[in-house]
Order: C-alpha cells, then sequence, then structure tokens
C-alpha cells in the first residue's frame, strides 16, 4: 500500500454510536506524513455504564468537544484517496457506520467504507500483535496511540 490510513475510535459506553475519541494516522510510501487526534462529544446514550476505565476520558472531557458530524468533513477529507486500516475493524466499521446514520449522513464516503484489518494477519489483541512485532505501544486505548500501533 502507497497510501493508507490508520484509524481508531474510543467510545464512552458500550454503545458504538458514543464514539468519543478518535486517531488517524497518515501514511504514504511508508512514512507517517499527518496524525489527527480529537475527543468527540459523543451522541445521548442512556447507559450507565462508562467505559472511562478503559481509556479515561469522561463525559466532562467531551462536554465542549465537537460531534461527529462536525468531525465528519475533516475526517472525509483526511481519508480521501487512501486505503483505511484498522485493528479489528468490526468496532471501527460499527462506529463509522452507527455514527453516520445517527447524524444522518449515509452519504458519506466513511458511511460502509472497506477496511483492510489487521487483526487478520495476527489473530492477536492489538496489544499482543505490538509485543509480537516489537512495536512499542505507548498508551493503549488512546485512539491515537492505538491508530500509530496499527
Amino acid at each position: 500500500m502507497d497510501k493508507f490510513v490508520t484509524i481508531d475510535f474510543e467510545h464512552l459506553t458500550p454503545n458504538h454510536e458514543t464514539a468519543c475519541a478518535v486517531g488517524m494516522v497518515k501514511v504514504i510510501n511508508q512514512v507517517i506524513v499527518q496524525e489527527f487526534y480529537s475527543l468527540i462529544k459523543p451522541a445521548p446514550d442512556e447507559r450507565k455504564t462508562l467505559n472511562t476505565h478503559v481509556h479515561g476520558i469522561t463525559e466532562e472531557m467531551c462536554a465542549n468537544a465537537p460531534t461527529f458530524a462536525e468531525l465528519l468533513p475533516f475526517m472525509e477529507w483526511f481519508t480521501e484517496g487512501c486505503e483505511i486500516v484498522a485493528h479489528n475493524h468490526v468496532t471501527e466499521k460499527s462506529v463509522l457506520e452507527k455514527a453516520c446514520r445517527y447524524y444522518g449522513k449515509t452519504d458519506s464516503t466513511l458511511y460502509k467504507p472497506s477496511f483492510i484489518d489487521t487483526y487478520n494477519s495476527t489473530g492477536k489483541s492489538l496489544e499482543e500483535s505490538c509485543k509480537t512485532a516489537g512495536i512499542e505501544l505507548k498508551k493503549h486505548h488512546n485512539a491515537l496511540e492505538d491508530a500509530r500501533a496499527c
């Protein structure tokens, strides 16, 4: 692949519509050329179970962040013309599809993108895959760090 973007989301609750952070890394000719990280103000969710214990992101931290709908045009621009890569893409694909539907953005290029899934090459978690490959995973469950590790 000459040009690809790795992407990772964290979500505030077990509901994938509640993306609360995104990390993206653009790679051209095997060189990282651009990185992006943002908190996301998640879609409302009645669930009281939070994933804060996983990634450290609280509702208060996201209160003034842009919504997924506000970030989507930039994300489309960032990924334009690139293969999209994720580790265990099922989660990232679900976040994109559910958030696009929630915000009425099903015409987005990111609504049902095809992914290259790094999980398929190892069959292991991102953390275990990094250990096996000798890649330092500095802060697992930080969306940008996980996107870098992909």
